[in-house]
C-alpha cells in the first residue's frame, strides 16, 4: 500500500477546516473516488480489447486492472504525457 504526504500551510487548513469536517477524511474520500473513476474506466477498455481480439478476461477487479495494464491496453498518464513531450523537452 502507498502512503502519500500532504503538507498544507496554518493558513490554508483554517480554511479547509471552514469547508470540511476533517480534511483526512475528505482526502481519502476524493482519493477513494477518483480511483473508482479510473478502475471502471480501465476495465471498460480492458474488457472491450479482450472481447476484441479473443482473450480471457481475468477473473475479479484487481486481476482484470492489471491485465489491462500488462496488455498494453492502458499505462499510466506519466507514460502517456512523456510520449507527448518531444526529445529533450521535460
Amino acid at each position: 500500500m502507498a502512503e502519500y504526504k500532504v503538507t498544507t500551510s496554518e493558513h490554508d487548513e483554517r480554511c479547509l477546516n471552514y469547508g470540511m469536517v476533517g480534511i483526512q477524511i475528505w482526502i481519502d474520500n476524493a482519493v477513494k473516488s477518483m480511483s473508482t473513476v479510473h478502475q471502471e474506466e480501465i476495465i471498460k477498455k480492458n474488457m472491450e480489447h479482450c472481447n476484441a481480439n479473443g482473450i480471457a478476461i481475468a477473473t475479479g477487479v484487481e486481476a482484470q486492472v492489471k491485465q489491462a495494464y500488462d496488455l498494453g491496453v492502458v499505462t499510466t498518464a506519466e507514460d502517456r504525457n512523456n510520449k507527448l513531450k518531444g526529445p529533450g523537452e521535460s
